[in-house]
């Protein structure tokens, strides 16, 4: 099932009356940390005002000399269309090309309510998205140099020759590693490890074998049981915990 608008949390559109003065909209929207409102006028949304319609109506009052008298204005002379307008099932890919025009786009759910969803919206839902993929992805990366570290000279050839009578399959090369074999191979050599580690063997594999499932959980796509709060938690104490184990900050890692 594709990600959908509706998918990205958004809020809805806070609006002030067509009467309202422009000065007023302006102080609603610093107060409150607004780009944009909506402008009501009886029951109904009839357009938008935002800081750059503000600003385009401002520089025009200027060159015509008219804005001497601007506290009176109404909110209404900074009036831009309700645009672009998206349902809650259309495809997620639409915001990209609409939010690189516009610095929001309005949800219109059921019952013609309108929400608005701005550039902010659609980056916070991204960064939650990716975050645990990059957080393993750190993961693997520090363990693999880990790994380098304590073996040096031939690692692949060790590698193979450990992994050659395991009931898994054997590896190339520590990149063709995965979460299942770096326990495994940790922890049967731990006399190489344990310098860089204040706990056992057991808690690291414990450790890695949590970051190995929540992995298949979230690769997989199995969210009806992926506890997102409480494992990436985990990922993110993990990620910092193998950080401080490596043995040299500028490492190179691929």
């Amino acid at each position: 099932m594709s990600h959908t608008v509706g998918d990205v949390p958004c809020n809805k559109l806070v609006t002030v009356p067509a009467e309202a003065t422009l000065i007023s909209a302006i102080e609603t929207m610093f107060e409150n940390d607004y780009t944009q409102l909506g402008i009501e006028r009886g029951d109904e949304i009839v357009g938008m005002v935002s800081y750059r319609s503000i600003s385009r109506v401002l520089s025009i009052l200027r060159k015509m000399g008219a804005d001497k008298n601007l506290p009176g204005r109404q909110v209404g002379i900074a009036i831009e269309e309700i645009s672009p307008v998206v349902e809650p099932d259309e495809d997620l890919i639409v915001l990209f090309d609409l939010l690189s025009e516009s610095p929001y786009v309005i949800v219109q759910n059921e019952e013609s309510q309108l929400d608005i969803l701005t550039n902010y919206d659609l980056l916070q839902y991204l960064q939650n998205s990716i975050e645990p993929f990059l957080l393993i992805e750190d993961v693997e990366r520090s363990v693999r140099d880990l790994i380098r570290h304590a073996f040096p000279e031939n690692l692949d050839e060790t590698l193979q020759e450990f992994f050659d009578e395991k009931d898994i399959r054997t590896p190339a090369d520590i990149t063709d590693c995965s979460f299942g074999h770096y326990p495994q191979f940790m922890c049967q050599n731990w006399s190489q490890f344990d310098v860089y580690f204040e706990e056992n063997g057991d808690f690291i594999r414990r450790l890695l074998s949590e970051v190995g499932d929540i992995r298949n959980k979230i690769f997989h796509f199995r969210s009806d049981s992926y506890d997102s709060e409480l494992e990436e938690e985990l990922l993110i104490f993990a990620h910092g915990y193998f950080q401080r184990r490596l043995p040299d900050a500028d490492m190179k890692s691929s």
